[in-house]
This record gives structure tokens, sequence and C-alpha cells, in this order.
């Protein structure tokens, strides 16, 4: 199936389609139709994805393996526009930011360079890369482990511009690598940053030129995120300490909320104005807030907090009144978590961090067994439609999905699957 590629002027068209909420789905979600997949967490940075008509369940050895390849190690999600998939891995010293055929596997073009990581960088994980691209109508914005941010063609991966985010702006990495995924809006790439004198930059994406740097704040290591609030665009950006409101315009700080946590997922954020920070174990785990404006200015209230409800660095996912996670210091219990109250309205075990989207009206993750799952959300279970093994131990990376077809990664492979429903075969035949 082919989709067309997005212009990158076309990516604020789309955030405002999603914002303004001008084409809705079941439930109340916001997307724009017939788009590709072209950054972390999919159209609408929510895990959520349009598809055709989606298998109901699977044969004994799972759904259909297109073909399956090498790839250097690396926790970079894939994105996609039909045609080609892009992605990042890294081989050694070196970091590639590659551009594979989404028919076969093979490879289009790559851009290999150094990323030796910093002595203070641990290994316990690997070296990454981390962070998810930013895919455009003609170029791609990668983010590598050690934060350079480089913009190449998606004709040949020739680089456009580029920044050093820690050497230029004396910004700062984790000791996991940086992790932040880059976003459009409008003629501009904001980027987290992180250090004493600027908590993000937003960069113009046809030459690289810095339009506005923002207020310090320290990086963590979650996505920022647009939203809108009483009609107005925000940024939400989250430091070790808070989750932060800004002017994606400007880089104006608009709100800040109490947050803790570095190791943090991007924040989920539902038109009743509804924002999941979710965290790991620490001084506030895990929290709703209620994002709205009075008199003028934006308020963000809690709702509730729990440490029970701790995340680490895999994602979370809002169906309906439910966040669906993995919960737990070591993401063992898979639960569905009332938006409103915290309470969990189910629970099951035997799924490890998983990593999930939303397509068909269906759940599908990869734990991180590498086991990847269908299962039905409903207000009181989970119910598995189907389950295989798919990837090797570890599989920390969100899968994408682009027509009835998923692409998946571990640490050392790629693959695609066919999540369709099965043609019938002919009569009188198997």
């Amino acid at each position: 199936m082919f989709c067309p590629r997005i212009h990158w002027r076309s990516i604020a068209i789309l955030n405002l389609v999603i914002l303004l909420g001008l084409c809705e789905l079941p439930g109340g979600r916001a997307a724009a139709a017939s788009i590709p997949w072209p950054q972390w967490g999919g159209p609408a940075r929510d895990f959520h994805v349009q598809a055709p008509r989606l298998a109901d369940q699977w044969p004994a050895d799972g759904p259909r393996k297109l073909w399956s390849r090498p790839l250097g190690q690396g926790y970079s999600a894939i994105v996609a526009d039909g045609k080609n998939l892009y992605t990042l891995y890294r081989t050694g010293p070196e970091e590639s930011v590659v551009a594979l055929n989404a028919a076969d596997g093979r490879t289009v073009w790559e851009h290999k360079y150094a990323a030796k990581p910093d002595a203070s960088q641990t290994g316990e994980f690997g070296h990454g890369p981390n962070a998810t691209p930013l895919l455009l109508e003609d170029r791609i914005i990668a983010a590598g482990f050690t934060g350079v941010i480089a913009c190449l063609s998606t004709a040949d991966g020739k680089v456009l511009w580029s920044h050093d985010l820690l050497k230029e702006f004396k910004g700062s990495v984790a000791g996991f690598g940086y992790s932040s995924s880059p976003l459009a809006f409008g003629e501009t790439v904001i980027c987290t940053v992180g250090g004493k004198e600027h908590g993000a930059i937003a960069f113009r994406i046809s030459d690289g030129s810095i339009v506005w740097k923002s207020a310090p704040f320290s990086r963590s290591h979650a996505s920022p995120l647009l939203i809108r609030v009483g009609g107005q665009e925000q940024l939400v950006c989250r430091s070790e300490e808070e989750l932060i409101g800004m002017n994606p315009g400007s880089g104006e700080v608009l709100w800040r909320a109490r947050c803790t946590g570095n190791f943090a997922m991007t924040p989920l954020f539902g038109e009743d104005g509804l924002m999941f920070g979710g965290a790991p174990e620490g001084e506030t785990g895990s929290q709703v807030l209620r994002i709205s404006m009075k008199d003028g200015k934006t308020v963000a209230e809690p709702v509730w907090n729990s440490r029970k409800v701790n995340l680490g660095y895999w994602n979370a996912i809002r169906v309906g009144d439910l966040i669906c996670a993995s919960i737990g210091s070591n993401g063992t219990l898979l639960a569905g978590v009332d938006i409103h109250t915290g309470s969990l309205k189910w629970r099951q075990r035997g799924f490890r961090k998983a990593n999930s989207i939303f397509a068909d009206n269906k759940l599908f993750f990869i734990d991180e067994g590498g086991a990847l799952v269908m299962a039905k959300v409903l207000p009181a279970e989970m119910k598995v439609l189907g389950e295989t093994k798919l990837l090797e131990e570890v599989s920390w990376t969100v899968p994408t999905i682009v027509g009835t077809t998923l692409y998946a990664r571990d640490k050392k492979h790629i693959v695609a699957v066919d999540l369709g429903v099965p043609s019938p075969s002919p009569r009188g035949q198997g």
C-alpha cells in the first residue's frame, strides 16, 4: 500500500487538524486520515493509527512474515512513508541513519557518522541510538545518542544541516543517552536540549537556523508533545522535575507542574483536558493533571497521583477512559488504569515492559521478550486474540503499522509482518 509523503509544511497543517479535532475517530480521538507514520508515536504522537480491517485471529505460527533482515543496535522506532522505512542504528563507534525499502527491507541509502559515547554514559542498556526520527516530505530529521541532530534528504541521505546540542548549546545528555525525538511545528523543528542555558530550541526546518531558545530546564528522556488548550496551541516538555507548558512559536513558558522522573514517558493528552504523566517510582509517581484555561491563563490542576502506577522506558496508550501500560518497577504487570481515578480496572501478568500501538480497535504490543500480541481492550479486562514469538530479547522498540503491515525491531533484526485479513483460498484449493 502506498501512502503519499507529507511536505514538511504540511506537518503544521496536520498538527493543526489534530489539535482542532477536524477529523475525529470513534471515542473522540482526533487524527487526520490517509497519512504515513511520520514521527514518534505515529500520526498524532499518541500511538493510535488508522488502518484498514486487520485479522481478528492468527494462525498457530502467527501472522505471515513478509521479510526479515539484520540491523545494528538501537531502540529508535521506525518511521514510514509507504515506500521507504527510516530509522537509526549503531555499529561500534558509529551510528547510521538508514532508509530501507518497505517492500523487501533492502537498503536504499544510509548515512554513517562518528558517535562515540561519553565516558559518563552507561553501557548497561547499550549505546542506542534511542530517539525516533521525524519524517517530512523531502527530508528526515534524526537525533543520535550523543545529542547530534541532523537534517537529511530522503532522496539520498545527504546532510542538509546539523547541530551538536551539547557542544553548541551546552546541552545535557543523561546517562542512557539522548532519547528525545524531534517535533515539527510550523516551519520549525523543536528539540529538547537541557542544561543551564536552554531547555528547548526551535530550528528552522529549511536551513537549521535558530528561531527561538527557551528558558533553561533539565532534560529527561521523554519527547515533547503538542496539545491544544482553550483554542491555544501549546508545547509540553518534560524535565527531570516538571511538566512544562510552552508557547510553541516562541518558547515562552505558560505553566509548570511538579512531576518527577528522568526515565519517563511522553505525556498523553485527551480532549477532556486530562494529561497523564507516567513516571517511575519517585517523589510524585505517575499522575494525571487537568489542563484548562482560566481567566486567560493555563492552569494545571492535579487529579491524582500514584507511586503504584509507575512506568519506565516503555510507552503507555490511552484507550477510552483507560491508560494501558506495563506498570511496576520491572514492568511485569500489564494494566488498565482508570484515567479519572488511577484505580486498576484490570491487570494481566505474563508480558513485561510492553510497547503498544492501537489500530483497527485492537491493541498490538511487543513485550521485552519479543512476543507480538494482539488484544481487545474492554472496560474490565484485556482479551488476548493472538500471540506469537516475533523478536529476540531485548525488544524495547515501539512497533509501527502502515496499512496492514507491522514493522518491528529488536537489537539485531528488523522484521515486517502482514496483519491483514487472509484472502480466501480459491475453491478446490488449500
